[in-house]
């Protein structure tokens, strides 16, 4: 495949990606959770999965087109986002990265799904 199809591909699909993240997002925003948990019956996608969808996609994005500096900064806040939800479970502490009124919508702790 010539790499301008590859390219199309990858932005192609690092734009679903950033758009399922967005859905995520809107739909804890909004409190509409048929927006974050689907296929319907499954456990929620978590807001931080949301938001690393979202950051994960645009740094592909940037990537493809040759915006290194913007996919630095996109895998920094990738690298920072997980490592700070890593700790929050393994510690069992809220950093504050999910915020409380979001978790309460479905009465879940900060981690839970």
């Amino acid at each position: 495949m010539p790499p301008k199809h590859q390219n199309r591909i990858s932005v192609a699909l690092a734009t679903l990606t950033t758009l399922i993240g967005v859905m995520g997002l809107s739909g804890w925003l909004t409190g509409t959770k048929a927006l974050f948990t689907f296929p319907p019956g499954l456990p929620p996608m978590a807001f931080n999965t949301s938001g690393a969808l979202v950051i994960f996609g645009l740094a592909v994005i940037c990537l493809v087109t040759d915006r290194r500096l913007g996919a630095r900064w996109l895998g920094a806040a990738l690298l920072l986002l997980g490592g700070v939800t890593a700790l929050q479970y393994s510690l069992r502490l809220n950093f504050g990265v999910e915020p409380q009124w979001l978790t309460s919508r479905l009465h879940l702790l900060p981690g839970e799904t």
